[in-house]
């Protein structure tokens, strides 16, 4: 009988602490979950915002793009190439590409003909520029073959109509 006993004893087991227990493990991880929806909103709201930025910027990046495929109508470009023949010195060539023709205009420059050259050279640049009155024209030289004389000279004479027109632009490679 006393075995009996003890072993009916043995039995009342006192669940009280380990209900406590579990409640605060639930409510740990209640309050976690809590934490990690309020992280994951933020998240979600930077995410928001950062979308918001990528579609303004989308939309500027499309506005570009539009004026950049209209830049032919907006701006004019001259490309000029000086260069002198490798067998003789002393005949050198004034290239000048315009960005909306495919004819590239040559200007022979010979000693007997210099002066004459650069005029057809400022005559052609004047031309081009007053037809693209209230638009920008952008003049840039390719100097990798020209003469200095002929480099300091263009330079002067671009120089002069940069002071007569105010849409001459020469942008400088370096």
């Amino acid at each position: 009988m006393r075995r009996n006993r003890k072993i009916k004893k043995g039995l009342d087991i006192d669940l009280t602490p380990l209900l406590d227990v579990i409640f605060i493990v639930l409510m740990v991880v209640m309050c976690r979950l809590s934490l990690v929806t309020n992280e994951e909103r933020e998240k979600t709201v930077e995410a928001e915002n950062a979308a918001e930025e990528a579609l303004a910027n989308y939309e500027v990046a499309t506005t570009q793009l539009e004026n950049y495929e209209n830049e032919n109508q907006l701006v004019a470009f001259i490309t000029l190439n000086a260069m002198y023949e490798k067998n003789d010195p002393r005949t050198r060539h004034i290239r000048l590409a315009y960005n909306d023709e495919t004819l590239i205009e040559d200007i022979v420059i010979t000693p007997e003909t210099q002066e004459q050259a650069y005029g057809q050279f400022v005559e052609e640049i004047t031309s081009f520029v007053q037809s693209k009155e209230g638009s920008p024209v952008l003049l840039s030289i390719d100097d990798s073959r020209i003469l200095y004389r002929d480099y300091l000279r263009l330079e002067q004479e671009i120089e002069s109509l940069r002071a007569t027109y105010n849409n001459l632009f020469l942008i400088r490679q370096e």
